[in-house]
C-alpha cells in the first residue's frame, strides 16, 4: 500500500548508513519492502532471502501439513500452540519455543560477524509468536507486532537481551 512504502522508505531513512544487510522471507510484500527500506536508506545493501522467516518459515515443518491445518483449525488455536509451551505441536507445525530458538540462534550467528544493522523482515504469524516466547507469555493476535513493529536482538556478554515494545529483558532460553 501507499502506508507500507512510505513507512518503509521513512525507516530506511532513520536506519540509514548503519544498515548493513536486509534478510527477507521470499514472499513478495516482503522483498517490496525491504526494497523500499534500502531506498529510504540511500544506500544499497544486499537483500538476501530467508525461507526461515516465511515460505513456510520456522514454525512449520511441513508445509502440505500445515496448510491443512491452518485450513481446518481456527486461527486462534494455532496461535495458543505456537505461542505457548505446549508439548504437541499442531501437525505440520513445530513446537514454538524450540522454533524460537532455531530462529534467533541462526540470526545472531548470521550477524556477528558484520556489525551495524542487520534488519529482518517476516510475517505476523512468524513474528507475533517469536515475541510470545520472548516475553514468555501467550500474546492475542491482536498484541502481535503490527507493520514494522520491530523486535531487537543482541548478545551482551553471553546473554541474548531484546527490546519489544516497553520491554526489555534477556531471553532465557537457547536450548
Amino acid at each position: 500500500t501507499e502506508v507500507g512504502r512510505q513507512r518503509s522508505l521513512h525507516l530506511g531513512k532513520v536506519l540509514g548508513s548503519h544498515l548493513v544487510r536486509c534478510h527477507s522471507s521470499p514472499l513478495t510484500r516482503c522483498m517490496q519492502t525491504m526494497q523500499y527500506v534500502q531506498q529510504g536508506a540511500g544506500i544499497e545493501v544486499d537483500i538476501v532471502e530467508k525461507r526461515l522467516l516465511g515460505d513456510p518459515g520456522v514454525f512449520v515443518v511441513d508445509a502440505d501439513l500445515a496448510g491443512q491445518t491452518w485450513s481446518t483449525i481456527p486461527v486462534e488455536q494455532i496461535n495458543d500452540n505456537l505461542c505457548s509451551n505446549i508439548v504437541e505441536p499442531l501437525k505440520g507445525l513445530a513446537r514454538g519455543r524450540q522454533a524460537t530458538n532455531v530462529a534467533i540462534q541462526k540470526i545472531l550467528s548470521e550477524v556477528q560477524s558484520t556489525p551495524g544493522v542487520h534488519l529482518y523482515c517476516s510475517h505476523d504469524s512468524i513474528v507475533g509468536p517469536i515475541c510470545s516466547h520472548l516475553m514468555s507469555e501467550v500474546l492475542s493476535v491482536s498484541e502481535w507486532p503490527r507493520y514494522l513493529e520491530g523486535v531487537l536482538l543482541w548478545r551482551e556478554g553471553s546473554e541474548v537481551r531484546f527490546h519489544f515494545r516497553n520491554t526489555v529483558r534477556s531471553f532465557l532460553d537457547l536450548s
